[in-house]
């Protein structure tokens, strides 16, 4: 090596020792600020072999997570609120729109009926209650009017007999239908 690097390899661990002479001392003033014993040497700290420490862990079968990862449950569409409170809960999904008497409209309007009772079978489990449900949505118009003088001429005495849902279905499609239906859409295609 050339004399000149030796020189600078000296200098260079000088300046290095000094540093760690005054990062020590400024150590061992914080510590006396801080009413903590003065450790005598950053160096010697460093050097000294690390004491292991014992700590009891418990086994990794033992440990539980705060929010543990659990596997899926299978979803029963009926079963927990009958398991709950002994009877089934009706899904309020997309009820269907009451109809007032347009006769393009019925088709739709039965459909969304036929799609609600389908989904809530175990409530509409009867054909009085399918009918009763239907004619909760019949509410204006000319549909209402159907409806009084339908209820009107299942009443004997006191009492009013439904029938049966298959007939009550046939009655509102037959006071619905659309008239003329290829005419009105020649008609429809016609204005277009």
């Amino acid at each position: 090596m050339h004399p000149e690097s030796l020189e600078r390899d000296e200098e260079d661990d000088e300046e290095e020792e000094s540093e760690k002479l005054t990062s020590e001392e400024e150590f061992q003033e914080v510590q006396e600020a801080l009413g903590q014993p003065v450790v005598e040497s950053l160096t010697e700290e460093r050097s000294s072999k690390p004491e292991p420490i014992n700590v009891d862990l418990p086994s990794p079968s033992a440990i539980t997570h705060p929010n543990p990862i659990l596997p899926p449950v299978p979803i029963a569409m009926a079963t927990p609120a009958a398991a709950t409170t002994g009877t089934p809960k009706e899904l309020r999904v997309n009820t269907p729109t009451p109809f007032e008497g347009d006769r393009s409209k019925l088709r739709t309007f039965l459909l969304d009926c036929e799609l609600y009772l389908l989904i809530n079978q175990e409530i509409y489990d009867h054909d009085d209650k399918k009918i009763a449900f239907v004619l909760s949505y019949l509410t204006g118009g000319d549909a209402s009017m159907w409806k009084n003088q339908w209820l009107q001429s299942k009443r004997t005495g006191a009492t009013i007999t439904l029938g049966t849902y298959v007939a009550f279905f046939n009655d509102l499609t037959d006071a619905f239908k659309e008239e003329e239906q290829v005419q009105n859409a020649l008609h429809k295609l016609h204005n277009l």
